[in-house]
């Protein structure tokens, strides 16, 4: 992705191969159909919560950080506090839709996106929202500096090599904000100019996060790489997002779970 600096995948997506699910049992088919040759096996891993590592490290919300530092289950946790309930308590259903509202609110959505998620009325959305940032108050902090950060220079700055993904709509941005500032301006112009807003505003909270995440993920694979050319012990297959896939011999296995994990 050229603007968070994520990998992609396409013709054929290999990031994204269907799995079964209870509408798509035929899914289960789709991931055997890749195989090691004889003797050889894949090695996997992933980065534990790696994005809300992320966002908890950047915002410094002490709630997020000792949960983590925990071990907790922050979906759990989430959900706990959107349904006023004992973390013991939450089902696996409101577990998973607190594990949806984690990655949408820090990737920046608002009342809309929210409500289009659960289907429901905007000011449930609204409040849902209000009871999250209560929860972790640290997190609105960081968006908004973010946020403020980008119409202010006219780019994002994504990671904490300060690579920077610049705004292609910023010109018209800067001359929506003057002509919305007068008198009696159009609402059209008005109208744009909310919606550039509340794109830049997702951009902002999306890419500070994405993008570190994908500055780690690939760091990872740079360890990978000169592990695999010294030790000619494993062969790197694929990246996905915070997961990375190896082929080794059978007899290196233990051997590469090791350099994997150390990586």
């Amino acid at each position: 992705n050229v603007d968070t600096g994520r990998t992609a995948s396409r013709d054929p997506n290999l990031q994204n191969i269907k799995s079964a699910k209870p509408d798509f049992l035929e899914g289960i088919w789709w991931r055997e159909a890749f195989e090691c040759n004889d003797g050889y096996s894949f090695v996997i891993s992933d980065y534990g919560s790696q994005e809300l590592n992320i966002a908890a490290d950047k915002s410094q919300d002490e709630t997020m950080l000792t949960a983590l530092r925990n071990k907790e289950d922050l979906h759990r946790l989430t959900a706990s506090g959107l349904y006023n309930k004992p973390i013991e308590e939450i089902t696996p259903e409101e577990r998973k839709n607190g594990k949806i509202v984690n990655f949408s609110i820090i990737y920046g959505a608002g009342e809309d996106k929210l409500a289009e998620l659960f289907n429901c009325s905007k000011s449930n959305a609204k409040n849902l929202l209000q009871n999250y940032f209560k929860k972790f108050p640290g997190l609105k902090p960081l968006q908004d500096k973010s946020y403020n950060l980008s119409v202010n220079n006219g780019y994002i700055s994504i990671d904490s090599l300060n690579r920077r993904c610049y705004i292609p709509e910023y010109k018209e941005y800067l001359e929506l904000n003057r002509l919305c500032n007068s008198h009696n301006a159009d609402p059209v112009f008005k109208k744009r100019l909310r919606q550039l807003e509340g794109k830049i505003f997702r951009n902002s909270a999306n890419y500070i996060i994405q993008g570190e995440a994908a500055c780690m993920s690939k760091y990872a694979g740079v360890l990978l790489r000169r592990a695999a050319k010294e030790t000619k012990a494993f062969k790197i297959i694929l990246l996905i997002h915070d997961e990375w896939l190896l082929e080794c011999s059978s007899d290196n296995v233990e051997r590469t779970k090791d350099i994997l994990k150390q990586c």
